[in-house]
Order: structure tokens, then sequence, then C-alpha cells
């Protein structure tokens, strides 16, 4: 797995080092991170709660991976449930 990084300052390194540990579930990359197993890289939303209460400590505070699309799946209907609605509404202006 490769990490790219790019710097407040511009500055972009690509990190190809190979851990002990790798997972897909970000749930379980936190957890391990928790534990004391080495450092993450995972979205902000995955971890604040985390870091809020001192569980967790950002290591690069100036360094930030590359922004990924986030993509919502839904089945078009003309008569949507209220309840998705909102949450298309709400997902698109909190990733926006």
């Amino acid at each position: 797995m490769r990490w790219r990084l790019t710097s407040d300052n511009g500055e972009a390194v690509t990190i190809s080092e190979r851990g002990k540990f790798e997972a897909s579930d970000l749930n379980v990359v936190r957890s391990a991170a928790c534990a004391g197993l080495g450092i993450a890289l995972v979205p902000d939303l995955i971890v604040d709660h985390y870091l809020d209460d001192g569980r967790l400590t950002q290591v690069l505070p100036d360094w930030h991976s590359n922004p990924r699309d986030i993509y919502l799946v839904y089945n078009h209907r003309e008569h949507q449930p209220e309840k998705l609605k909102l949450f298309i509404d709400f997902a698109s202006h909190y990733f926006d």
C-alpha cells in the first residue's frame, strides 16, 4: 500500500514501505492504532472523537493525503423516502 502525502507548503512524497499490519476495514485500522500497533492513515471522520479524547495523537499535522471522491449510490425513483432525501442533502453538504 502506498501513502501519497502533500505538505501545507506543497511538497509531495510517496511512502511505499509495507508495515506488519494491514486491513481494509477502517474501524480495524483505528483500533490497531489505538492499541499502539503503529500509525494509520484514515479519514478525520473516523478518528475525530479519538483525537479529541486523547486516545490518538496526530503525528503529521502539516501533511495531508490526497482527497478521495465519495459517491452516493441509490435507486433513483420519483418517490424517494424522506429519510433518503435528507441523507443525500446532509452528505452533499457535509462532504462538499
